[in-house]
């Protein structure tokens, strides 16, 4: 064995790579808990050097069967027990490398097929109407990690670069006023069902509000469109329909004519059907700017939009391009026309088609007695592939197994008519992994149990040393009982006669009394100690 296959085999490497993934596990909580789970993974679970720890880790278990010839039959069970640990290992690389999955969402009375991917992409497509040309690149960011990504390439002789420029979590609209490269624009609140939105009307811009799609325009010439006009700090409207209007200030309402030109004031209320819109605030030179609504960067809300600015060159043109995108939600795309070149981008998840659908047939909501809260939810569903419709119901503890995917009850729409479904593409990963437990179950057992494992030898040489001290107890009560017999037997007969024999006369016990108190009284005046 030469000096670098030592070093793998060596119980040390072991057991830094085992504190090392113990260290990184425990700061990748923290990191999880304040900043949560995509910067974890960012800067964790995917960086390259955690990578290298469980390489190192797996090595050091193969070296250690070859350095200690585990292979032999009487260590099958530590062999095992090894081999448990680096097919583990080998099932989360294939994992890491192999699986995929995202979320699948479906409404009620609805099938889909689409699995939104957990993974974000960047997206760009360049097109001169003639030819076109596809570039993607994986990318992830956190508010506390180096975010740095510059992608270079050329298109028809014209060199192309896309690079980085900023990353803003919870991002949200503001406008700057004054601005140098500012233009008119009105801030409007709108709702159409779908709760409250912010709008930014630029001059000449048009907006599609509500399901059915009530165009407001600012200083636009369109048909069929709800026209605000400008000039001189003065404001009119134009409606293709009758608008209610209603002025929060006096309460007072009123009813605008359609294709009549009328006087309007800001902070009013307008309502066209289903759609209602307040044109709050009017900047002459605005400007927007994306700002973050997160106060810390722990608190970013899945909920809300993400924003990614890059800056895109295309020759010598350049232009910075702000992308909107959303957790669990497909992006959608950005066109920027470069003289004759068009380049399309987007950020975010990709759609997964699967081989089957998923029909909804129901969604169920539970909650607390006498609370909003949901105590359980769950979805009955058909999965239909081909002529086959396979009905299954879909819980917390009740996933969904099907050719290899595997749909897990995750969440559900606000309006609670739609089901927002885990879905996870692992199976060899998986049951590779499987294996590995149980051939560590088997090593464990019979290292603790077996014949030849470490504690049954053990376990013998104190059953051998408990027989051997049961006999040396034994051995010594059955001497000392025959040593208390042979003094038994040894004790001198007293009788009377012997008295007699021993017996002092008074005259000599006198003499002996007077000779004791001489000595004891000169003892005591030399400061002597003596007894007789």
């Amino acid at each position: 064995m030469n000096k670098f296959s030592r070093v793998l085999a060596s119980p040390i490497l072991a057991v830094i790579c085992l504190f090392t993934f113990a260290f990184a596990m425990a700061v990748a909580t923290f990191i999880e808990n304040d900043y949560g789970t995509a910067t974890a993974w960012k800067l964790i679970y995917n960086a390259w050097w955690f990578e290298l720890v469980m390489v190192g880790l797996g090595a050091s278990f193969i070296m250690s069967i070859y350095k200690y010839k585990l292979w032999r039959k009487e260590k099958w069970a530590l062999l095992t027990f090894h081999l448990a640990f680096i097919v583990i290992l080998l099932g989360a690389g294939i994992t890491r490398y192999a699986s995929y999955g995202g979320i699948m969402r479906v409404r009620e009375g609805a099938s889909s097929n689409i699995i939104i991917s957990d993974n974000n992409y960047l997206h760009i497509h360049l097109s001169n109407g003639k030819t076109t040309k596809t570039l993607k690149k994986k990318l992830e960011f956190s508010p506390i990690s180096n975010n740095n990504f510059n992608i270079d390439s050329e298109f028809e002789g014209t060199p192309i670069s896309i690079s980085y420029k900023n990353f803003i979590a919870d991002a949200v609209p503001q406008i700057e006023n004054n601005s140098e490269n500012g233009k008119p624009m009105i801030e409007m609140i709108v709702s159409a069902g779908n709760g409250r939105e912010t709008v930014f009307l630029e001059k000449g811009e048009i907006e599609a509000i509500g399901a059915h799609q009530h165009k407001i325009g600012f200083d636009v010439e369109a048909e069929d469109v709800i026209n605000i006009t400008e000039n001189d700090g003065n404001f009119k409207i134009q409606s293709p329909r009758n608008l209610s209007a209603f002025v929060m200030a006096t309460e007072t309402a009123s009813t605008i004519k359609k294709d009549s030109l009328q006087d309007i004031q800001l902070r009013t209320l307008y309502r066209d059907g289903d759609a209602s819109f307040v044109p709050l605030a009017y900047y002459p030179k605005g400007e927007i700017k994306i700002v973050s609504a997160s106060e810390k960067p722990k608190d970013n809300d899945e909920q809300k939009d993400d924003a990614l600015i890059v800056n895109v060159a295309v020759g010598d043109n350049k232009m910075e391009i702000t992308l909107l995108y959303r957790e669990g939600f497909l992006p959608t795309t950005h066109d920027v026309n470069f003289n004759d070149i068009t380049v399309t981008l987007s950020y975010g998840a990709e759609p997964i088609t699967t081989p089957f659908s998923i029909y909804l047939e129901d969604f169920q909501l539970e909650r607390y007695p006498g609370s909003t809260s949901p105590s359980s939810y769950a979805s009955e569903v058909k999965v239909i592939d081909g002529d086959k419709e396979i009905p299954h119901r879909i819980f917390m503890n009740n996933v969904l197994d099907y050719k290899g995917f595997r749909f897990f009850q995750a969440s559900y729409d606000t309006d609670e008519l739609g089901t927002v479904l885990a879905v996870n593409h692992d199976a060899l990963g998986t049951n590779v992994t499987y294996i590995g437990y149980f051939l560590m179950m088997i090593g464990m057992f019979f290292t603790l149990f077996g014949k030849s494992s470490r504690f049954t030898l053990i376990n013998k040489k104190l059953k051998t040393l408990k027989l051997k001290s049961t006999a040396l107890v034994l051995l010594l009560l059955t001497f000392s009982n025959t040593v208390f017999s042979q003094n038994e037997s040894q004790k001198p007969n007293i009788n009377l006669e012997l008295v007699k024999q021993l017996e002092v006369d008074n005259q000599h016990a006198e003499l002996f009394w007077t000779f004791n108190g001489a000595r004891s009284r000169w003892t005591y005046k030399t400061n002597e100690y003596a007894c007789f």
